[in-house]
């Protein structure tokens, strides 16, 4: 591994915002970044490991924001936020299947490694609910009050998980879109777009 020193080139100084360093990545890459905050965007990293990839130093920083990076339909980098996902309906009468799977709601996170814990919300009472598991591996998660932060963006999301066999696809709905299969048959549904058949969908989760 090797480690080299962050050194703003503008002014000179060594350390620059976990911003930068993002917005630098994507410039590095030809993406553009269409993320001007997020949780932790001002503070400042000394140094780096160069033997990381910018898809994985994209990733820790997406955790440590609470948010999960993706490319949008105009293939510039984001952070979408669960809490904020589009809702987006399927009629049930357009699947070729459909079969629940199980639910899944965020009651706690956890960051533990060999050394230390930390988990929020801290409690005695009984936590009903699933644990959402931070990266070990990721060095910008290193307290309790960071912890706390991602808690408060992501706590309460409620899922449930399905497959589908396969369906019409809808040009409106973004891949990171929260998809609900719509039961009641009535509604009402033109389709003005692409009539080939999608493959079967299958929503699942990350939680434990």
């Amino acid at each position: 591994e090797s480690e080299g020193v962050v050194v703003d080139e503008e002014t000179g100084a060594k350390g620059v915002t976990k911003l930068q360093i993002l917005k630098d990545i994507c410039s590095k890459a030809g993406v553009a970044c269409n993320i001007n905050e997020f949780l932790g965007s001002e503070e400042y990293i000394g140094s780096y490991d160069d033997s990381v990839s910018a898809r994985t130093y994209i990733s820790f920083l997406a955790e440590q924001a609470g948010a999960i990076p993706t490319i949008n339909r105009f293939g510039e980098l984001i952070f979408i936020y669960l809490n904020e996902l589009v809702e987006q309906e399927i009629p049930i009468d357009l699947v070729e299947s459909y079969q629940n799977g199980e639910k899944f709601k965020i009651a706690r996170v956890v960051y533990e490694d060999a050394i230390r814990k930390f988990e929020a919300p801290i409690t005695e009472e009984e936590i009903i609910g699933d644990n959402l598991y931070l990266n070990t591996a990721n060095p910008y998660i290193f307290s309790q009050e960071q912890v706390n932060g991602i808690y408060e963006i992501v706590k309460d999301f409620e899922i449930d998980s399905f497959k589908t066999g396969k369906t019409i696809g809808n040009p409106a709905i973004d891949k990171y879109d929260l998809i609900k299969i719509q039961e009641d048959n009535t509604i009402d549904f033109k389709w003005d777009g692409d009539t080939t058949d999608r493959e079967a969908m299958e929503i699942m989760t990350g939680f434990g």
